[in-house]
């Protein structure tokens, strides 16, 4: 919450994970991303710290505000996020299997405020 001139102004935010399109056919200047997942209010105040794996799909944002690590994964609707089993997913239902992202883990450190995050240049941390 920060105050202002009138009053508690809440800040509010919105994560945004997009999907790149590749095939050069379908992809044109104007466009070549479509929005794949929103979460409102990923974090309580402001997002201090974003950062993606460097060759899974996996992010981790940071809050200043509640001093909270968000992990988020893409997943497919049936909750699976192996190949293995997505594949399994789609073939036992008629419906495709959608991948999207979701918040999986959380995690903070005595309360304290985050400022930032990152991986390591080989991924492992």
């Amino acid at each position: 919450m920060y105050a202002a001139a009138y009053g508690p102004v809440m800040v509010e935010s919105t994560l945004r994970f997009w999907n790149m399109i590749t095939n050069t056919q379908t992809a044109n200047a104007a466009a070549p991303y479509t929005l794949n997942t929103t979460a409102d209010c990923p974090h309580k105040g402001s997002i201090s710290g974003l950062a993606t794996h460097p060759w899974l799909d996996m992010a981790v944002t940071t809050g200043s505000d509640d001093g909270e690590l968000k992990i988020w994964t893409k997943s497919n609707r049936s909750g699976c996020r192996s190949a293995a089993a997505a594949a399994a997913a789609s073939s036992s239902s008629s419906s495709s299997v959608v991948d999207h992202w979701r918040c999986s883990s959380v995690a903070g450190y005595k309360g304290l405020g985050l400022s930032g995050c990152s991986f390591s240049h080989d991924g492992s941390l």
